[in-house]
């Protein structure tokens, strides 16, 4: 992606949420705890625009005069499923039933009412970008008011970034130097006349996606004369489309409509309206656009009494639907395809992923931690009783239809040069996967096979690389405008950029602590501490104390893995007692302190990568195929991705912990395992051969071209004719394309959250 400098003067945000709303008494739902870790690219901007449903607005709905009843359609007129581009030759049309797929705040229709909450769809002018309307008072979900501690962390934030609250876009009276918000609440993204026709009636508002992009566009007549004046501005402006889409699927549901139905006649249409808005806004010069994603609407009360069954299996271990938490799944799965696709065909153009879903949930999985009731907080605070505290009609006796939801959002500021995140020097520890020649200096014994499947027909041979080409480190250095990290015993090479201390073969624990374990067979005794070991020699060669390290590390980034993989690996080898289920812990306990350690040594920016899916590499699938393999959708082994997941789970637990005890260092997580599946669900667009995909490029036969007693590089192994059509380079680690997509993902997911250049 091209770099554009400059600030960001403008933020255009469209957004819409599912949470049920009382609107004569406001109810403040949820905050993002950590903002940084769910937003996908975006990071601080002086300017907005927004537009959405329920979950932003500020007040847009009590202008529509509302009376109760549906008011005529100024609209009605659909002409096409794509309301923005009416003669599109292509349509975004996802697959109905691929196998692969897991499955408002708004413009003030105008009250000054107080306690008045709607979600917002919002524009920013002039030096800024807002954070929603907090009213005062508020009616918490998930159990317990978060009247004083969430409206105050809101208003924290908003202060800290100097923005101003978004004034709803129909109060006419309001001050829109900073921006408006065209979201109302209970709004859709498809036009009702559509919906309609589908058998699904809209009892809030008529004002769709469509009707508040109309307002945006009258409204920017009064910015500005002309296209080229205007692109001009709306170069500096953040645009965020949504989360919309989620009142479109809670009427049709609430209706009656099945989850499958929905999935079929509406997800895709929504989908493509959303793309039809962003691309509408790059028509108009917009180049920052954030597209957030559905919620785990299984969560919340609405649902869990509508669709309350006695059957436990339909439950997920919080306590919520599995079957709607999958539909969400579904849109957000459908949304982001979309979403490379808009990237593809808009280079220039910064197109960002908000996970509300996933936000959402890191909130209910640490209910107790973030101060909720666990007991009761999957009930509705403001209700009538019943399991979830919640009946249509009762709460506060609000005029208006429950269907239509509210909660705040907090919008994190645009970068200018997000496109552009340089660091001084970049410095890693690990293994296998990100080693760019220590053990190739090393040569510590037993390794000879290792070392000679490292060498054999790779093109970059003389590094030591275990794969045919770049590794995923060197992609990441590459983007942040540094040279490929030399190994770090190598003491031929330079390292004013950074070093690599990563080693082949390495482990988290150190080798006396697996030896005590029974964990044998292990390839080098260079283990995670050791390297820190290394890293803190070099340390006393560049910075004489820990405030000149702090100094020198400002702008550095440190990378702290993948490590851990190879600690199970000489366990299930080795026959040790010790599973998965005991190493786990003690494995993110010596990450974790590896981290605390960087940080004390004076770093400030360090990104921690979680597991790939193991599932799905040649050697795993070959090992289990002996004994038959409960096979995910991408015919990898199930259990070992659920064990990469959980394990991954725990790890951004511990990174949490790090965050709060260490509040001034930027700690990131590295979703290698989204990344991977990310590779596998497009394989043929990416270049994979999907027939074999799974196979191993350099190996010796069988299913899938994997025998560990036969591997690659000794003499009875041959090599693909094309490694980049394969997800793995010799069964154990993955070739240069595999690592090229999956850098792209990660760095999309990083680069926001890093806070480059400050």
């Amino acid at each position: 992606m091209s770099s554009r400098g400059g600030q960001v003067d403008e933020l255009d945000f469209w957004r819409m949420e599912r949470e049920m709303s009382c609107f004569n008494k406001s109810r403040y739902h949820y905050e993002f705890l950590e903002p940084r870790t769910f937003v996908r690219g975006v990071r601080s901007s002086s300017n907005s625009e927004t537009f959405a449903g329920s979950g932003d607005g500020i007040g847009s709905f009590r202008q529509t005069n509302y009376n109760g009843f549906l008011q005529p359609d100024r609209y009605s007129e659909f002409r096409s499923h794509d309301p923005f581009h009416e003669n599109r030759s292509t349509i975004y049309s996802p697959p109905r039933n691929n196998p692969n797929l897991r499955g408002g705040g708004g413009a003030a229709e105008n009250s000054n009412s107080p306690g008045t909450s709607t979600a917002p769809l919002t524009i920013f002018y002039k030096g800024t970008v807002s954070v929603f309307n907090v009213p005062s008072d508020k009616c918490g979900h998930m159990g317990q008011s978060l009247k004083g501690k969430v409206k105050a962390r809101v208003e924290q934030r908003a202060k800290e970034l100097g923005l101003p609250h978004l004034n709803p876009y129909l109060d006419k009276e309001a001050d829109f130097q900073h921006g408006a918000n065209f979201a109302v609440a209970g709004s859709t993204a498809l036009d009702t006349s559509f919906l309609a026709q589908n058998r699904v009636m809209v009892p809030v508002t008529n004002s769709s996606l469509r009707v508040q992009f109309d307002w945006f566009t009258d409204h920017l007549k009064s910015k500005c004369s002309s296209k080229s004046e205007c692109a001009k501005i709306l170069k500096k402006t953040l645009f965020m489309v949504g989360e919309i889409g989620g009142n479109d699927y809670n009427y049709a549901l609430l209706q009656g409509k099945t989850i499958d139905e929905v999935k079929a006649d509406l997800v895709p249409k929504v989908v493509q309206t959303i793309k039809s808005a962003a691309e509408k806004v790059i028509d108009l010069g917009g180049v920052n656009l954030v597209i957030p994603g559905n919620f785990p609407i299984g969560c919340l009360p609405i649902y869990l009494t509508a669709f309350k069954t006695d059957d436990s299996s339909a439950y997920d271990e919080a306590g919520c639907l599995r079957g709607l938490n999958e539909f969400a799944l579904f849109h957000n799965h459908h949304l982001e395809q979309m979403l490379h696709q808009l990237r593809e065909e808009h280079p220039d153009v910064l197109t960002v992923y908000a996970d509300y879903y996933n936000a959402f949930k890191s909130v209910l999985d640490n209910a107790t931690l973030h101060g909720f009731d666990k007991e009761s907080v999957l009930k509705a605070c403001c209700g009538s009783g019943g399991d979830y505290n919640f009946d249509r009609p009762s709460c506060a006796d609000s005029m208006i239809p429950s269907f239509a939801f509210v909660f705040v959002v907090v919008i994190v500021p645009f970068v200018a040069n997000a496109h552009n995140c340089s660091f001084d020097a970049m410095y890693n520890f690990g293994d296998s996967l990100s080693d760019t020649g220590n053990l190739a200096q090393e040569l510590f014994g037993g390794t000879q096979i290792l070392q000679n499947a490292i060498m054999y027909k790779n093109s970059m041979s003389s590094s030591g690389r275990c794969s045919n080409g770049k590794l995923l480190i060197d992609f990441l250095a590459e983007d942040f405008n540094l040279p490929l990290l030399n190994p770090s015993l190598d003491k031929s090479k330079s390292f004013d950029k950074g070093a690599n201390f990563a080693v082949a073969g390495a482990t988290a624990l150190t080798i006396e602590t697996l030896n005590g374990m029974g964990i044998h067979s292990i390839a080098t005794r260079s283990s995670l501490p050791v390297q820190l070991g290394w890293f803190e020699n070099l340390c006393k060669s560049i910075c004489p104390d820990k405030n000149a390290c702090k100094e020198k590390f400002k702008n550095t980034l440190f990378v702290v893995g993948e490590i851990g993989g190879n600690d199970f690996n000489y366990a299930a080898t080795s026959g040790s007692v010790e599973g998965e289920l005991e190493l786990t812990p003690i494995i993110i306990g010596a990450i974790k302190s590896a981290v605390q350690k960087v940080i004390d040594m004076g770093a400030s920016k360090v990104l921690v990568p979680g597991q790939f899916a193991t599932g799905c590499i040649p050697m795993s699938l070959a090992t289990m195929q002996a004994y038959g393999m409960n096979s995910d959708e991408n015919h990898c082994i199930k259990s070992y991705n659920v064990g990469a997941e959980g394990f991954n789970y725990l790890l951004k637990q511990a990174l949490s912990e790090l965050r709060q005890s260490n509040p001034d260092a930027v700690i990131v997580y590295a979703d290698y395992y989204k990344s991977m599946i990310n590779v596998l669900n497009n394989a043929q667009k990416y270049g994979f051969d999907p027939q074999n995909i799974l196979k191993a490029c350099c190996g010796s036969g069988g299913l899938f071209n994997f025998d560990l007693s036969s591997f690659c590089g000794t003499p009875t192994s041959t090599v693909c004719s094309n490694p980049n059509q394969r997800l793995s380079w010799d069964g154990l680690h993955l070739s240069e394309n595999t690592y090229k997509y999956m850098a792209e993902w990660i760095l999309a997911d990083i680069k926001p959250q890093l806070k480059c250049g400050a």
